[in-house]
């Protein structure tokens, strides 16, 4: 039985068995309601468009202002450098995603509705668990949407240019577009976890940008002493899901591994962090 059906039971209440069956049943009505929440929020409902824009405004931007940053025209690109320039506006919508994120998750500790939802739901791992499956739903859809809207628009400015351009069927570019498009359902999830953790939306917010930029904090240390853990944090384990880390990088299912087990951690200290009184 659980610590709070235990509880209800020692005030004198009846509680339901707590089967498999019963914890299913919680966990879809949880869902249910956190997804219910999430698109009810205006912000949130409009968050697959404005990540769509975000996306192929930035691919444009990067993409024409490519000269001027690396010296080479953008004609004399190849086909892949000009598809994974213009993956960058996938990376600037899972901002935008991070931010929208934190503003949910806290949303209802600012208004002292999660006093309701606790009574409602009183399992807060379930609906931990419920919300970060909510809000990573809603973050793939947001994702897909930049990373297709971000590739379109770039191959539309490298074909006015006269650079090559490759077509989304090509294995690698594919790739790409799926290591883009996880980008935001991943750091949603984070987002909302460091946000309930810290009950605050520049807390949500930091702690997502501080997962987001390990990798070059890492390699800041001298000697290199942290290179061999780099291929392991999740920005480096994105890249390999998508096909553009480094030498060192791991294998796709390596790192979607990585990126399953980071989650699961997060979302566990997360809970721990989260279990006293509202």
């Amino acid at each position: 039985m659980s610590t709070d059906a235990q509880a209800e039971q020692g005030r004198g209440g009846s509680v339901p068995a707590d089967t498999g069956a019963g914890r299913s049943a919680g966990f879809i009505t949880a869902l249910a309601a956190e997804w219910t929440k999430l698109t009810t929020l205006r912000s949130m409902r409009r968050a697959p468009v404005a990540c769509a824009v975000t996306g192929g405004l930035v691919a444009a931007l990067f993409l024409l202002t490519l000269e001027a940053t690396v010296g080479t025209p953008l004609s004399q690109q190849s086909a892949t450098e000009v598809a994974s320039t213009s993956a960058l506006g996938a990376d600037a919508a899972a901002l935008l995603i991070i931010v929208l994120t934190a503003a949910f998750a806290t949303s209802e500790h600012g208004t002292g509705l999660i006093a309701y939802t606790l009574t409602v739901t009183p399992g807060r791992g379930r609906r931990l668990a419920a919300a970060a499956t909510a809000v990573g739903v809603w973050g793939l859809l947001c994702g897909v949407l930049a990373a297709l809207t971000a590739y379109a628009v770039g191959q539309a400015v490298a074909l006015g240019a006269g650079a090559p351009v490759v077509g989304p069927t090509d294995p690698a570019t594919a790739r790409m577009l799926a290591g883009a498009a996880l980008m935001s359902p991943f750091y949603a999830v984070v987002a909302l976890a460091a946000a309930e953790a810290t009950r605050s939306l520049p807390g949500g917010v930091a702690g997502a940008l501080a997962v987001l930029v390990a990798p070059t904090l890492m390699s800041w240390v001298p000697s290199g002493a942290l290179d061999p853990l780099l291929p392991f944090t999740p920005a480096e384990a994105l890249h390999a899901v998508g096909g553009v880390g480094g030498p060192d990088a791991l294998g796709p299912f390596a790192g979607s591994a990585v990126l399953g087990v980071w989650l699961v951690v997060i979302l566990f200290a997360t809970r721990f962090a989260a279990n006293r009184d509202v």
